[in-house]
């Protein structure tokens, strides 16, 4: 009988120290899954694509694009008109799909994917920046129809060394 004390003694132990473990600490941000997944993976094959005027990091939901000094400002806007190309042709998100810059999604600026004015929405993303700053970040919704689902994406975007390139 004292062996099955001591056995149900140290179980209730172990629980007790696996509960508090498990409840006392935070959350880790699950990985990304599924379609979204799959998205983000072929966004993030075609954002590679243009690292001879860019470098795009993901963190999450979170988009960091980082541009190269020194190129011609042409080069810039065709590799944003080259990725869009790639959205409707290479990964294939379909109509309906949307981009929203603001804190939240019915306060901010849409921007819909199949008449999207790349020209517009850069200088509204621009002129977030402080005069001088060559950083912005903004916070963003992404309703995406991709494959046979659809999803939002939020996180924020942040650009770097645009300043050269700004107001094309």
């Amino acid at each position: 009988m004292k062996n099955i004390n001591k056995k149900l003694i140290i179980l209730l132990i172990a629980t007790v120290l696996v509960l508090t473990f498990f409840v006392g600490c935070e959350e880790e941000t699950p990985p990304i899954q599924g379609t979204k997944a799959k998205f983000l993976a072929a966004l993030k094959t075609e954002t590679d694509k243009i690292a001879a005027v860019a470098t795009v990091t993901y963190d999450g939901e979170d988009i960091e694009v980082a541009f190269e000094s020194g190129k011609a400002k042409g080069d810039v806007i065709q590799a944003a008109f080259d990725l869009l190309d790639a959205l409707k042709d290479d990964i294939k998100v379909k109509d309906g799909s949307k981009l929203i810059i603001g804190d939240d999604k019915e306060g901010g600026t849409e921007y819909l994917f199949d008449d999207v004015d790349l020209v517009g929405l850069a200088n509204d993303i621009y002129d977030e920046a402080n005069p001088g700053d060559d950083e912005v970040t903004v916070h963003y919704f992404a309703f995406v129809k991709y494959i046979d689902n659809s999803f939002w994406l939020e996180g924020d975007l942040t650009f770097t060394g645009f300043e050269e390139y700004k107001n094309p």
